[in-house]
């Protein structure tokens, strides 16, 4: 095979196309985020977020939701208490287990990014028109769905 051939390939599939629409896709979040105070947080810090219950998570619920390590989210978890997102308290229900919950800036950070999302959906809907973007969603959730079951 010619090495054209190759590289052409490398580019010309599936997943790169995701990867290069999730890279956008999060970079344009970012950058609204920050216009909305959010500098200061970056795509890693915000990815564990989405894993947090509105009422607290445990650590070791946010490692495997996240398939991040205990060691990794407890060092995203301690930074993301630097900058006032979370905060870590003993558990009610077991006083020797911790919960991550927002604090009031991370609430404030939620309430943002729940109006970001909703305006970049609006903007996919406006250019690909409501039945298109339906069934972007309908397939995307269909391979994320088989992948999973594997």
């Amino acid at each position: 095979m010619d090495i054209d051939r190759v590289k052409a390939g490398q580019i010309d599939h599936l997943g790169f196309r995701l990867w290069t629409a999730e890279q956008v896709y999060v970079r344009e979040m970012m950058s609204r985020l920050a216009d909305h105070g959010f500098a200061d947080l970056t795509p890693g810090l915000a990815q564990l977020l989405a894993y947090l219950d509105i009422d607290g998570t445990r650590l070791t619920e946010l490692s495997v939701r996240s398939g991040i390590t205990k060691q990794g989210v407890g060092q995203t978890v301690k930074e993301l208490c630097r900058l006032n997102y979370v905060e870590v308290v003993p558990d009610p229900s077991d006083k020797r287990a911790k919960l991550v919950r927002y604090t009031q800036r991370g609430l404030t950070f939620l309430g943002a990014a729940q109006k970001v999302k909703a305006a970049l959906h609006a903007e996919v809907t406006a250019l690909l028109g409501p039945r298109k973007t339906a069934t972007l969603i309908s397939a995307l959730e269909t391979v994320a769905a088989a992948f999973q079951q594997k």
